[in-house]
């Protein structure tokens, strides 16, 4: 890789995940479908996955165990959309609507105020990265916090990185992450995407703001390490951003860079199963899509890309394309 190339770095979000190479592999396979369906080329580019779950996972999820009852079963692998659209029941419409409503109270400001105690417990039960991302609990038993350990992950390679252009990718958990990060950093990047984040939720702004002294009626700080654009998108059913408008929650950096909130149609389906809050579903949307082909082209000759998407696409057809 060379300094003079833009870099695209990804950092994942909650749960175990499959082992890095694989993992890195399936987002640049989203992030070159994307690129192939919307744009009909796909120029080379670098891409880095920040990877943290074997901080606090012994083992990864592995995708020789075909056994849907073990914990290392991966249930939801990266797959090629088919242009194919989930169709709920009546009785699934119903009850996801129900459950989104129940999600979005849960969640609230209010029943987080009234309610203190029950919040906790169900951030720590459902929502266990979170939980551990506050306290002092990783794999290695170091006598930093789990939230220094991960960051410090982010950071140094970011640091490798800095001088050149970047595009930060963070998904749901790990877009907090990338903030925490961004707002310490003493260098730029260009541009910052979340995607699926759960900044907004109530318990989390409290969070963020009692770290760094805000008080809790006031807005957060965007991170002046951001140049050019924060993006944030949503899919409207994803429930782990249902307080999806950042904006509302964060004031201008040095810059004038705010939180940008799109919707977006996360097409994520593995067998019957639609999940909204998929990485794979995120990084193939034409919005997302269009961020990393307008960084990744530029400057880049009409024949040079001709080249370099030539090849790609024939390699990628084959399978090839990513090791």
């Amino acid at each position: 890789m060379t300094k003079n190339k833009p870099l695209i770095i990804g950092i994942h979000g909650l749960g175990n995940k499959p082992p890095k190479k694989l993992l890195k592999k399936w987002w640049e396979m989203s992030i070159s479908e994307g690129l192939l369906n919307h744009f009909g080329i796909l120029p080379y580019y670098d891409f880095e996955l920040v990877y943290w779950a074997d901080y606090i996972y012994s083992e990864p999820m592995n995708p020789k165990t075909n056994d849907k009852t073990s914990h290392l079963y991966i249930n939801e692998p990266y797959q090629k959309a088919n242009g194919q659209l989930y169709n709920k029941n009546l009785k699934e419409s119903f009850f996801g609507y129900f459950r989104s409503k129940i999600d979005r109270v849960i969640l609230s400001n209010n029943f987080y105020q009234t309610l203190p105690l029950v919040t906790e417990t169900i951030i720590k039960k459902y929502f266990r990265e979170i939980d551990i991302y506050y306290s002092s609990e990783t794999k290695y038993k170091v006598k930093f916090a789990a939230k220094e350990v991960i960051r410090s992950i982010l950071a140094e390679n970011m640091q490798k990185h800095r001088d050149r252009k970047i595009l930060l990718i963070g998904h749901s958990m790990g877009s907090l992450i990338a903030y925490d990060v961004l707002s310490e950093i003493d260098f730029e990047i260009d541009t910052f995407i979340s995607a699926g984040s759960p900044i907004g939720i109530p318990y989390l702004l409290e969070k963020i703001k009692k770290e760094r002294n805000i008080d809790a009626a006031d807005k957060l700080p965007v991170p002046n390490s951001i140049k050019k654009h924060w993006y944030n998108f949503t899919d409207p059913q994803d429930k782990i951003s249902c307080y999806f408008k950042l904006a509302d929650f964060f004031k201008n950096n040095r810059s004038k860079v705010i939180p940008e909130d799109k919707f977006v149609d996360n097409n994520y389906i593995f067998g019957e199963e639609h999940n909204p809050h998929k990485i794979y579903g995120y990084l193939r949307t034409k919005e997302i899509s269009e961020i990393i082909h307008n960084m990744i082209t530029e400057n880049k000759s009409k024949s040079r890309l001709w080249f370099e998407s030539t090849v790609s696409k024939f390699l990628f057809k084959k399978d090839l394309w990513i090791k």
